[in-house]
C-alpha cells in the first residue's frame, strides 16, 4: 500500500505546475465544502434561529410596549372626557352682564382679593352666544390670585382671560396689581345694552 501512495505522490510530481495547482486548489475545495457541511451550516443554522427568536421578542416587546401607551391613552381619553363634559356644560350656560360681575366679586372677595376695577369691554358674536368682555383689575398676594384663577376655572360658565399683565405692588411684598380681559358667553347682547 505505501507503494501506490509513493507511486501516486511521484505521479502528482511529474504533472506540471498549473496541473498541480489545480489539484491544490480542488482539494482546498473539498475541505472547504466539507468543513462548511459539518461545522459551519450547524452553525448557520443555529444563528438562523436566534435571528428569528430575536424577532419574535422584538414583536413581543413591541406588543407590550402598545398594550402599556393604550393604558396611558385610555387614562387620557377618560380625563378628556371629563374635560370636555365640563366645557360642554361651561358652554350650554350663558350668563348676564350683571350677574357675571357679581360672581366675579364674590370670587374676589372669598379669596380676599381687592377688585378695584371692572370695566365693559369688547363684545363679539359667536355661533353659540354672544361673548361680553370687561377689563377687570385686581390687588392681592400670589397665592389669593392664584385660587382666584382656579375657582373662575372651576366656575359653572365658561370665563377666558387675555392679555394678563401681573406687576408687584412692592418689591418688598409678593403683593400683585393684575390687570386683563375677561370674556364669557352672554344671555344676548341685548341683556348688555339694558345694563
Amino acid at each position: 500500500m505505501s507503494n501506490r501512495q509513493y507511486f501516486s505522490l511521484l505521479s502528482l510530481a511529474k504533472l506540471s505546475t498549473s496541473v498541480q495547482c489545480l489539484f491544490f486548489a480542488g482539494y482546498l475545495i473539498f475541505i472547504f465544502v466539507v468543513a462548511f457541511f459539518v461545522y459551519l451550516n450547524p452553525q448557520l443554522k443555529v444563528l438562523e434561529s436566534l435571528g428569528e427568536k430575536e424577532i419574535q421578542l422584538i414583536q413581543v416587546l413591541n406588543s407590550n410596549d402598545n398594550k402599556v401607551r393604550l393604558d396611558k391613552l385610555s387614562g387620557e381619553l377618560a380625563d378628556l372626557k371629563k374635560t370636555e363634559k365640563r366645557l360642554r356644560a361651561q358652554v350650554t350656560r350663558s350668563e348676564s352682564l350683571p350677574q357675571i360681575v357679581k360672581r366675579l366679586s364674590q370670587i374676589a372677595e372669598q379669596h380676599s382679593l381687592d377688585l378695584s376695577s371692572i370695566v365693559q369691554g369688547d363684545s363679539n358674536s359667536t355661533d353659540i352666544a354672544p361673548i361680553l368682555g370687561l377689563q377687570i383689575e385686581l390687588h392681592g398676594h400670589y397665592s389669593q390670585v392664584v385660587d382666584f384663577f382656579r375657582s373662575t376655572a372651576k366656575s359653572p360658565y365658561l370665563i377666558y382671560f387675555d392679555k394678563l399683565q401681573w406687576s408687584r405692588v412692592d418689591r418688598h411684598d409678593n403683593a400683585l396689581h393684575v390687570q386683563g380681559n375677561v370674556f364669557f358667553l352672554a344671555e344676548s347682547l341685548g341683556n348688555k345694552n339694558a345694563s
